[in-house]
């Protein structure tokens, strides 16, 4: 029914919205389009990059450590996971961090750790090096996805957030599609890691 108002309680109808208003009304604010702020946009390439970054070496990461360690499937599992681990135990205390100290800050410090970390694997000699290389790296992973979250949150409109926040998770789903495909395919167009 034209002019009907939606569900009680949503913002929707909070706002007076009618539903064939509410569509357009996402990419609006105050009736005029929506101006992204260089902030905004950093927020989302940020996350799609860290992703990127992490699901580019997913597939090679098994093949690397079984070719020039001579790892098998077990203790290539092992260390591959200690990343994981590392980055489970670190973000409810990054959490903490990111509320009382500067989130931009947090953020910056945590994203150039995570780039510094991957050089580690590179300079790793021996299996436990870069064991010891991929856990730790997981810490800034774990790190950046909590203060890049919240620093996400901070930009969004609160009017918007349900959408933003929907558009923050696909980067990760957009970088899982493509980046392992792109890393399988530069491996094999330099024949080098």
């Amino acid at each position: 029914e034209e002019g009907k108002k939606i569900g009680d309680g949503s913002a929707a109808s909070a706002s007076g919205l009618t539903f064939l208003e509410f569509g357009p009304a996402l990419w609006q604010q105050d009736g005029e389009p929506k101006k992204l702020k260089a902030d905004d946009t950093y927020e989302k390439d940020n996350i799609y990059l860290l992703y990127f970054a992490f699901y580019l070496l997913t597939p090679l990461l098994p093949l690397y450590l079984s070719e020039n360690f001579g790892a098998t499937k077990d203790v290539i599992g092992i260390v591959l996971s200690g990343y994981t681990v590392a980055a489970l135990i670190i973000r409810p205390f990054s959490g903490y961090v990111v509320d009382s100290f500067s989130r931009k800050k947090v953020l910056m410090v945590c994203l150039s750790a995570f780039a510094i970390f991957f050089a580690g694997y590179i300079a790793a000699s021996t299996i436990l090096m870069f064991a010891i290389c991929r856990t730790l790296h997981g810490g800034p992973f774990g790190a950046v996805t909590v203060a890049n979250s919240t620093c996400a949150i901070d930009v969004l409109p609160a009017s918007r957030r349900n959408e933003g926040i929907g558009l923050y998770g696909l980067s990760n789903n957009f970088a899982m599609a493509i980046a392992p495909s792109i890393g399988i395919y530069l491996h094999n167009a330099v024949d080098s890691y």
